[in-house]
């Protein structure tokens, strides 16, 4: 909702939740410094969560990614679809101008971009 305020939630019905752990506040009602530390931790994904979609748009608005389909092909033959995903526009990336490659190149959105295309040598490696 446009705020700077967020919630952390913790859900009691899983396993980890239970009388035998460390308290998330002190008999004052204070957040106990663990509990600081994971709201710290959080606040940290966040913003990496923030910086990411910024940078996202940035190759989004060059042109050089795109949402798509990507396929793989199982050890025994069958395929699986997994839509969603963005991939890079190698044609469009091959023919970006001086700029705006040395801008993208200087927001970390080229390293991203990279970071990107090296994962999605993983999907070679899915096997079930």
């Amino acid at each position: 909702n446009d705020t700077d305020t967020y919630t952390l939630v913790a859900n009691r019905d899983t396993p980890h939740w239970g009388s035998d752990g460390q308290a998330l506040y002190n008999e004052a009602g204070e957040p106990t410094e663990m509990l600081s530390q994971i709201a710290a931790f959080a606040k940290l994904v966040l913003q990496d969560g923030l910086r990411t979609q910024q940078l996202v748009g940035q190759l989004a608005a060059a042109g050089v990614i795109a949402e798509g389909v990507v396929t793989v092909t199982l050890k025994d033959g069958t395929q699986r679809a997994f839509a969603g995903f963005r991939t890079v526009q190698e044609d469009n990336l091959a023919a970006l101008d001086a700029p705006t490659r040395e801008e993208l190149t200087a927001t970390g959105a080229m390293a991203l971009l990279q970071a990107h295309q090296q994962s999605l040598q993983n999907f070679a490696r899915i096997d079930r």
